[in-house]
């Protein structure tokens, strides 16, 4: 039977798919990069359509009207500077015409690619990676279930496209074979719009298409990162620490604090107890203190240390097991007694004071 632990059965954790953020592996569908771009082109083309007819045509009859001035026994004659007109001219219409079109669809694949990767920039994945040179990690990366995806689109992609065109231009036919008899202008209009109908109805289907590989890719980004519970184990203790080092340190630390605490004890001006199962140790310093601070406490072991240290270092201890109890639990280490028991106080420091005004010479 398989171990179970190596069974790839957790979600991936929030620190490992930070760590593939950070290497540039993140999920990315490309359909929805087409989709977006092939719609938008195709909308621009409608709203831009005159305009980019109306620089074409114009400049074909520029370069027609070139060609007929200067043919001279039918070689064009170019003079000096002709090369340089040319190149500017065949620019600036290219420019007019492709350029908005060209920026824009360069704009919407940033932004669709950034809005699926949060913006990510890596250059992790720019680094050369000698794997991928070897040419057996290529053949097997064919036949991954990655690859036989893509072509499953693709081929769908084009079945899709063929039955598109095939159903808008069923009916339109017999109107594109009179278009011999019309004028440039309106065939390119009802050509355009037919296209654009044909692009329309590609778009939807390419639409639904890419929605369905955006959630493969992003289901397929979480499976292939799943963990097994000996990874998520692992990546815990390395994140949060070694539960049995971490037990250790703050083993340590209470030790360290005890002995801070069990160095106070000596500067205690009498100590309350019940009568060893709680010890609050007592310190006032009227020229810095507002009232008595309690500067050691404990229970069992801790409140029998704490009376050994003060037994040993001749501290006043008085038993007063209600006082003790309350003040175990309503005054932290280092706090000032609250107003509620300053008349009992008062009263242990009176005894305070006359039994060492009766021990001095």
């Amino acid at each position: 039977m398989a171990d179970s632990g190596s069974e790839k059965t957790e979600q991936p954790t929030s620190r490992k798919l930070q760590k593939e953020r950070e290497k540039g592996h993140v999920p990315l569908s490309k359909e929805v990069i087409t989709a977006v771009s092939v719609i938008a082109m195709f909308w621009l083309l409608k709203m831009f359509g005159k305009l980019i007819y109306t620089q074409l045509f114009n400049s074909m009859q520029y370069w027609f009207s070139q060609v007929s001035g200067n043919v001279s026994d039918g070689v064009w004659v170019l003079e000096e500077g002709d090369i340089l007109n040319i190149f500017i001219r065949i620019a600036i219409t290219v420019g007019v015409s492709a350029g908005p079109l060209l920026l824009i669809s360069i704009l919407l694949t940033i932004i669709t690619t950034g809005v699926q990767t949060r913006f990510l920039f890596s250059t992790e994945s720019m680094k050369i990676k000698l794997d991928r040179f070897n040419p057996i990690t290529g053949i097997q990366n064919m036949f991954s279930v990655r690859q036989v995806v893509e072509l499953l689109k693709s081929i769908a992609k084009i079945v899709i496209i063929i039955v598109i065109i095939w159903i808008e231009l069923r009916d339109q036919i017999p109107y594109l074979a009179r278009l011999y008899d019309t004028d440039i202008l309106s065939a390119f209009v009802y050509t355009c719009q037919v296209i654009f109908d044909i692009v329309i109805a590609v778009s939807i289907a390419f639409a639904v298409v890419a929605i369905a590989d955006f959630m493969f890719q992003r289901w397929k980004y979480k499976k292939d990162l799943m963990m097994t519970k000996e990874e998520v184990k692992e990546e815990y203790k390395q994140t949060e620490g070694d539960p049995k080092i971490k037990g250790k340190i703050k083993q340590k630390q209470q030790q360290m604090a005890m002995q801070r605490m069990m160095q106070e004890v000596p500067k205690a001006d009498v100590v309350i107890r019940n009568p060893t199962h709680i010890a609050i140790a007592i310190q006032y310093d009227k020229d810095k203190d507002v009232a008595p601070r309690v500067i050691a406490k404990g229970a069992d072991n801790v409140a029998m240390k704490i009376i050994e240290v003060a037994t040993e270092h001749k501290v006043l201890m008085q038993e007063n097991i209600p006082l003790a109890h309350a003040l175990y639990d309503e005054v932290d280490l280092g706090k000032y007694i609250p107003p509620a028991f300053y008349e009992e106080i008062a009263t242990i420091y009176t005894w305070v004071y006359e039994v060492q005004n009766l021990s001095r010479p």
